[in-house]
């Protein structure tokens, strides 16, 4: 009798582990959108497909971003009859991204490219300009999502759209007599890509293979009860 009962409490158990491992995270993705190379500041979009939750429960959302510059340049216009200097002028490009409704967690920008021409500069003559330009800037950033509203905002079974937007600056010290400063031959682009990690919903069979362990521990424990 003893070994009847050791025998069905082993198979009851054998049952609900293959049924527990037959449940495992899984992932969809990566889902990739593009924004071409612009010449900044531009403002656009990232759209991704979303998470269709008849697939199970969404766990987190990666988030992947890659943003480049083709050129990035700089020009200080000199006072009229004045020359002008500059000391290490520098150009930066900060990639901005969020949702529609607001702010994803983490710090912005999510991407900084810049550079840098180390030295004093002078305008060739009085009112002149001086341009400085810097080839191709690359840089990437990733995070990985678990807060409701952001799991919320890329379930469903349409498109989850992110705003993208640049923002453009210069810098550089001891500027000296310069009245103008543009960063209009600046261009970038941005990659987004998109990974959803999900626990599916069991498969009818694995859920089948529930039944007879949780029967069989229950008629178990009410044995011993006895």
């Amino acid at each position: 009798m003893r070994k009847r009962r050791a025998v069905f409490f082993l198979g009851s158990l054998l049952a609900l582990f293959i049924a527990a491992g037959a449940v495992h995270a899984d992932t969809i993705g990566p889902y990739t959108s593009n924004i071409s190379s612009t010449a900044t500041d531009w403002n656009n979009t990232l759209t991704f497909n979303q998470f269709n939750s008849s697939l199970g429960t969404l766990d987190s959302v990666s988030l992947s971003l890659s943003g480049s510059s083709g050129t990035m340049q700089v020009t200080f216009t000199a006072l009229p009859g004045l020359y002008g200097s500059v000391t290490n002028p520098n150009v930066s490009v900060g990639f901005y991204v969020s949702t529609t409704t607001g702010l994803l967690p983490g710090s912005y920008p999510q991407i900084t490219l810049s550079n840098t021409t180390t030295g004093t500069f002078s305008t060739p003559t009085a009112g002149g300009t001086l341009t400085f330009n810097w080839g191709t800037t690359t840089g990437t950033y990733s995070n990985t999502y678990t807060d409701s509203n952001t799991l919320q905002y890329f379930t469903g079974t349409g498109t989850a759209t992110l705003k993208a937007f640049t923002i453009t600056g210069w810098n550089g010290s001891n500027v000296s007599n310069m009245w103008s400063e543009s960063t209009n031959g600046t261009t970038a682009a941005l990659t987004g890509q998109v990974t959803y990690n999900y626990t599916p919903v069991p498969a009818p069979a694995t859920a089948l293979l529930l039944v007879p362990g949780l029967i069989g521990l229950m008629l178990i424990r009410k044995r011993f009860k006895r």
